[in-house]
């Protein structure tokens, strides 16, 4: 089979007769798009730990652009067009790339433990993903047993709130604590010393 380039997803690709029938510039704008397809800058996604001073590359990475570049065109694609759309990949100055989430380099870390059969559904160190259901009671039964949950409750909330009412007090209105006494306006100096 024929090895095809730049395949994404459920796109195929370029085959290596079509790559090398393209100009310089369309050769440099698919490695660019493939690239942006697969790889992102880190501070999108990832992970940053102050401390370490650093991303944390939980699902692969860091990658380097023209490593990945390289490895996904070298054999149909001469080396200094590859290196031009390296150029215009790290044009922003971002050097270390994380995989994007659908892309082909991202890896998730449980993924791999389930498929490497390391977790099986309800094996005792993991809970079930789908839990055991009990069978379905007929809707006769479940409604009586759904009544008399709600008599029970009723039964333990009645004497709580009947307690909580007895003790309450009216809420203060305004001027419930009595305003105060009217106080003499004392003049220093009489009405008439004023004339």
């Amino acid at each position: 089979m024929d090895s095809h380039f730049g395949s994404v997803g459920d796109f195929q690709g370029y085959s290596a007769e079509e790559m090398s029938a393209m100009s310089s510039q369309e050769q440099v704008a698919i490695m660019v798009e493939w690239f942006n397809q697969q790889f992102e800058d880190p501070q999108n996604e990832t992970p940053y730990n102050k401390d370490l001073g650093g991303y944390v590359y939980l699902w692969g990475g860091p990658f380097d652009a023209s490593d990945q570049i390289q490895a996904e065109f070298s054999d149909a694609v001469d080396f200094d067009t590859m290196m031009l759309a390296v150029d215009r990949v790290q044009g922003d100055g971002t050097l270390e790339w994380a995989p994007t989430t659908g892309g082909d380099f991202y890896e998730h870390p449980e993924d791999d433990r389930v498929e490497a059969g390391e977790i099986v559904d309800g094996d005792g160190e993991w809970s079930p993903i789908i839990p055991d259901q009990a069978p379905v009671p007929p809707e006769p039964e479940a409604r009586a047993e759904v009544i008399r949950r709600l008599d029970e409750l009723e039964a333990i909330v009645q004497p709580l709130l009947d307690k909580f009412e007895a003790e309450a007090q009216a809420p203060p209105m305004m001027g419930h604590n009595n305003p105060p006494e009217e106080l003499e306006i004392v003049q220093a100096v009489s009405r008439d010393e004023w004339r």
